[in-house]
């Protein structure tokens, strides 16, 4: 039994900010309302802020906060998708049973990299599921929770240096400065983000790093806030170069994988990042993840179905067994994409893999791309280094 479940439950206010009503609708709005009769109590409270009424996340979700019937918060992005609203009273219940807890939230960073939180990101599968709260370097922002007590006495920043970046990771700080925890368990969610906005987010960064200096350095899920460092002369002409240091690890890494599979092709590529132009061209698409041992919230519950740029898609988490019945027995005119699989999982499936409806790609962890999406990728997977070093069988343009 994890600290979630042996905790009592508490009611919470779900308080999100959007600009999209069509993204708000069917994600999160949507699963709240499917999930409703487990947890009657909880409650919604949108933001609207198509009209930039507000300046920043801060003053969007304070104003949001103000609204709130109940007593612990959760602050979520319009693009969640929830699998549990029970586990968010339970991680209320938690917060009750430990006042020590400033901020806890679904996906965290430790100070050695370890990403705390188990999620679906976009079309993959992240995160470590652990079943106590686990103290953490910084926060995502992509959901989090924070007693009303503790918001009372110090609301969310309003900075406009952080505007619509880092105000978990300041807030995290804040309260670890002053004495309490930052933490993270799993709050069940997946993440259907279309975008990655990094527009002012060095700004952010560089706002909380000087309010924070004796923290420092602090990792964040967008990268590492140091202490102002002089700049190394050579440092831009090295630069453009960088991506070769990866290529030939990865390189070599996926040497086994590469032999597993004979002449297929083989692409080093963050599928998380170019899965919405291969859905550009072709839809629909199954998504499957490998959840492994540690499983994932909705492999019991089957298939979600979610839009990406107005396309459909549909997710779900399997075991062993299910893997390879779903390369076994998928329609060739139907296009698949199988995430989180290591070495063994791709052996266990490398008889039924075709040259000519199939690409395994590489990006920290091993994919494969089935039937019509194979016909439609993007352009940088041609380049150099989209191929690793010594492929026999690199992609082939259609």
């Amino acid at each position: 039994m994890n600290a979630l479940t042996k905790s009592a439950t508490k009611p919470v206010s779900i308080i999100c900010v959007y600009n999209n009503p069509q993204v708000l609708q069917g994600c999160l709005q949507r699963s709240v309302d499917a999930l409703i009769a487990e947890a009657p109590q909880t409650e919604l409270i949108a933001v609207d802020n198509t009209a930039h009424a507000f300046a920043s996340a801060g003053a969007a979700l304070n104003h949001g906060a103000g609204l709130a019937a109940h007593d612990y918060l959760v602050f979520a992005h319009q693009d969640v998708y929830l699998h549990s609203l029970t586990a968010l009273e339970q991680a209320a219940g938690l917060l009750a049973e430990h006042p020590e807890i400033g901020i806890l939230g679904a996906v965290g960073i430790t100070h050695d990299g370890r990403v705390i939180g188990r999620m679906r990101d976009r079309v993959e599968l992240l995160g470590e599921s652990l079943s106590e709260p686990t103290d953490i370097d910084s926060l995502d922002e992509v959901m989090f929770m924070i007693p009303r007590a503790v918001l009372d006495r110090e609301p969310l920043a309003e900075r406009p240096e952080l505007a619509w970046h880092a105000y978990a990771v300041e807030y995290g700080l804040r309260v670890r400065a002053q004495g309490l925890r930052a933490a993270a368990i799993d709050l069940p969610h997946t993440h259907n983000s279309l975008t990655i906005n990094l527009d002012r987010l060095d700004v952010a960064h560089r706002a909380v790093g000087s309010q924070y200096p004796q923290l420092l350095p602090v990792r964040t899920t967008c990268g590492v806030i140091r202490p102002a460092q002089r700049k190394v002369p050579g440092a831009q002409l090295l630069r453009p170069h960088r991506w070769r240091y990866t290529w030939l690890r990865e390189s070599m890494k996926t040497r086994p994988a590469r032999a597993a599979i004979g002449e297929v092709p083989f692409v080093l590529a963050d599928i998380r990042l170019d899965i919405d132009e291969v859905l550009a061209q072709v839809h629909p698409m199954t998504i499957i993840n490998y959840a492994g041992e540690r499983g994932f919230a909705d492999q019991a519950a089957g298939p979600t179905e979610l839009n990406r740029i107005d396309r459909a898609v549909t997710v779900q988490s399997v075991d062993a067994e299910g893997l390879r019945a779903a390369v076994a027995g998928r329609p060739r005119d139907e296009s698949v994409l199988l995430t989180n699989l290591e070495l063994a999982e791709l052996e266990s499936v490398a008889a039924l893999l075709s040259p000519a409806d199939t690409i395994v790609g590489f990006h920290g962890q091993l994919w494969i791309l089935l039937g019509p999406a194979t016909t439609a990728v993007p352009a940088h997977w041609y380049e150099r280094r989209a191929r690793p070093l010594g492929a026999r069988h690199p992609l082939r343009r259609n």
